[in-house]
C-alpha cells in the first residue's frame, strides 16, 4: 500500500474511568450477558470491519442527508454521495483502520487476552489493514487527559499517512448504534473538516475524531480535561454529526441508568 495516499483511522477506546460515582467499576458491569465495555467495542469492531470490507452505510442513516464538509469531488466523497460498484459496495483500499483500548484496569487487559475477544478472522483483502490492540494506562487514574496521551502514543508509532485521524470513544455509552458507528467511520475519513463530533440537537457527545493537526492541542490536555475545549477552539473546523436518538449519547454514571 502506497503510504503516499493512505488514510489511517486511529480508533481510541477510552476503558479507562475510575467510576467514582458508579461505586464501582462500571466498565466490568454485567449488561445482556456480557460487560458494559464490550457492548461498545463489540459493535465498533464489527464497524469498522464493515467499513474495510466496503460496507455502504443504509440510505436512512444520518450520513446520507445530514452530512456536511465532504469533499464531493473526490473519488471518496462521490462514493459516499451514492456511487458503488457493480456489486453495490464501493471498498476503499487505500484507508486501514487501527483500534485502541486504553485502560488502567488489568480486569479489563486479561478478558482482552480471551482469544474470542480479540481474534477476528479477516478476509486476506482487509487482513493488513486492522489491528487490535490493547494498551495498558495505569496514569488514567489521573485523569481522561492520561488516557488520550496515551491512545496517541500508541497511534503515533504506526507510520504516518497522507491523512491520519483519530477517534476517540468511551466505553460506557451501551446504546450507541453501529449503524452510527458505520456512519461516523465513513465522515471521519473523508470530511474535509479538521473534527468532528456527534449530536443530539445542541448536545453534542462522543465519538469525536481529530485529524493530525490537533495532536499539539490533544497533547497539551492536562487532568481531567478532554478533548470538547479543542472542538470549541475551532468551531469553523468541526463536522457535528446527528444522530437520531438521544438515548445514543447517554452514559452510565450511576446505576440508576440501569434502574438499579
Amino acid at each position: 500500500m502506497n503510504r503516499d495516499d493512505t488514510i489511517a483511522l486511529h480508533l481510541i477506546l477510552l476503558a479507562a474511568g475510575n467510576s467514582r460515582r458508579f461505586g464501582t467499576n462500571k466498565l466490568l458491569y454485567p449488561l445482556e450477558g456480557k460487560p458494559l465495555y464490550l457492548h461498545t467495542l463489540d459493535k465498533l469492531r464489527s464497524a469498522a470491519l464493515r467499513f474495510l470490507k466496503g460496507e455502504i452505510p443504509s440510505a436512512d442513516s444520518c450520513l446520507w442527508d445530514k452530512l456536511e464538509g465532504t469533499d464531493s469531488s473526490s473519488a471518496e466523497g462521490s462514493a459516499i454521495s451514492g456511487g458503488k460498484d457493480a456489486d453495490g459496495q464501493c471498498p476503499f483500499s487505500n484507508v486501514c483502520i487501527h483500534l485502541y483500548v486504553v485502560t488502567q484496569h488489568e480486569e479489563i487487559l486479561r478478558q482482552l487476552a480471551f482469544p474470542e475477544n480479540n481474534r477476528d478472522v479477516l478476509p486476506a483483502s482487509i487482513e493488513k489493514r486492522f489491528s487490535f490492540q490493547p494498551v495498558f494506562s495505569p496514569d488514567s487514574q489521573k485523569g481522561i487527559s492520561y488516557s488520550i496521551r496515551t491512545g496517541i502514543t500508541a497511534a503515533c508509532r504506526q507510520d504516518e499517512c497522507s491523512r491520519d485521524r483519530f477517534l476517540f470513544l468511551v466505553a460506557d455509552q451501551p446504546y450507541l448504534k453501529e449503524s452510527t458507528l458505520l456512519s461516523f467511520l465513513y465522515a471521519a475519513a473523508f470530511s474535509s473538516k479538521s473534527t468532528g463530533c456527534v449530536c443530539f440537537g445542541e448536545r453534542t457527545g462522543n465519538p469525536v475524531y481529530f485529524d493530525r493537526i490537533h495532536l499539539p492541542d490533544l497533547l497539551s490536555l492536562k487532568g481531567d480535561k478532554g478533548g470538547k475545549s479543542i472542538l470549541k477552539k475551532y468551531p469553523g473546523s468541526c463536522l457535528f454529526f446527528p444522530v437520531t436518538e438521544a438515548l445514543e449519547l447517554a452514559d452510565a454514571d450511576t446505576p440508576d441508568f440501569f434502574g438499579d
